[in-house]
């Protein structure tokens, strides 16, 4: 599988999850960060998400975010943080 084909269809998966949010009380600003290597036939992919959520509203807060990935995915050393 070649880099844009991987690119390609990592994009379009991302694309065709639409977020739920209601847009009056949060703004989301999502930085994606892609860094590829290739190994064979192998294309180990690091990818840093960086999301700021902010409340628009004194009186709402989000209670829960998550992000979902296909079951065929690898994932391993997930962080999080909150300041």
């Amino acid at each position: 599988m070649t880099k844009k084909l991987f690119l390609f269809i990592l994009f379009a998966f991302f694309l065709s999850f639409p977020s739920i949010t209601n847009a009056q009380d949060f703004k989301s600003d999502y930085q994606v960060e892609y860094y590829l290597s290739e190994e064979e036939d192998y294309l180990p992919t690091k990818v840093i998400f960086n999301i700021k959520i902010t409340n628009l509203r004194s009186d709402v807060y989000v209670k829960k975010f998550s992000l979902g990935f296909p079951k065929n995915f690898i994932i391993h050393n997930i962080k999080a943080s909150d300041d």
